[in-house]
């Protein structure tokens, strides 16, 4: 029976360094402030057409190198501690709309649709 434990050891440790293997290289660390809005990934979602995605929620503190106090908001558990997968950053919509509307390289002009009648006077007119 030793025999068998040491053996199923041995294969769970190199099953391990695999997978930390091909893991490794694909992570990406975020890191989020304190007071930063983002998302927060519902582990189950009890409904097919319900959001899994919930949000905006406010970080409170960062506990570990990976981990988050977040608000949730909910009476029931207001604070949980959430792991960096399960977030991501929320953008408000008010401030993408204005910088999509306030290009700085781009001249404004009078009318933003081309004229696409300009040569058509005279010259088009067919005899």
């Amino acid at each position: 029976m030793a025999e068998y434990m040491k053996k199923a050891s041995k294969n769970l440790q190199a099953s391990e360094e695999l997978q930390k293997q091909w893991h490794d290289p694909k992570a990406v660390l975020i890191q989020y402030q304190q007071g930063q809005k983002v998302w927060v990934l519902e582990p189950v979602a009890p409904r097919a057409l319900q959001d899994k995605w919930s949000g905006s929620h406010l970080i409170v503190e960062k506990k570990g190198e990976v981990t988050y106090m977040v608000d949730l908001g909910t009476a029931r558990s207001p604070l949980r501690v959430i792991h960096v997968n399960r977030l991501k950053p929320y953008y408000d919509r008010a401030d993408l709309t204005l910088l999509m509307a306030t290009d700085e390289g781009q001249e404004e002009e009078s009318d933003p649709l081309p004229d696409l009648f300009s040569s058509t006077e005279e010259d088009a007119l067919v005899e």
